[in-house]
C-alpha cells in the first residue's frame, strides 16, 4: 500500500517498480542496474516489449518462416499500403516462440460485407 500512496502522492512510481524487480527472473538486470525515474514522464526501463511480444503470440498459432512471410508482405501491402509492412512484424516476432498460440486466426471476411476500417 506504501507503493500506490508513492503514486498518489508523489506522481512516481519507484516503490513499485522496486517490488517489480523483486519478482523478475536473475537473468534479468537487477534493480541497481536500472535508472531511478523521479518523475512519471521519464521513459521507463520496463518489459512491456517483451510482455507484448508474449500476449501477441499467445493469441495466434500461426508461425511461419522468413521466406513465408517475405511472400505474405505484398498481400498486407495491399491490404493496407501504410500500415501492412508493419502489421507483419508480429509474424517475424513469433517465429521461433517457444509456446504455441491459442488458436488459429480465423478468416473473418464475408461476401458482400463493406471494408471496416
Amino acid at each position: 500500500m506504501d507503493a500506490l500512496a508513492e503514486v498518489r502522492d508523489q506522481g512516481t512510481g519507484n516503490d513499485l517498480l522496486d517490488s517489480a524487480y523483486d519478482l523478475v527472473s536473475e537473468n534479468a538486470p537487477s534493480r541497481a542496474e536500472a535508472p531511478r525515474r523521479a518523475t512519471p514522464s521519464a521513459t521507463p526501463t520496463g518489459n512491456s516489449v517483451a510482455a507484448h511480444t508474449a500476449i501477441t503470440c499467445a493469441d495466434s498459432d500461426q508461425r511461419l518462416d522468413p521466406l513465408d512471410i517475405d511472400h505474405k508482405l505484398p498481400e498486407f501491402k495491399r491490404a493496407s499500403p501504410l500500415f501492412g509492412e508493419l502489421s507483419a512484424q508480429p509474424l517475424y516476432d513469433c517465429m521461433h516462440w517457444p509456446v504455441d498460440g491459442e488458436r488459429t486466426t480465423p478468416d473473418v471476411s464475408a461476401n458482400g460485407a463493406a471494408p471496416i476500417l
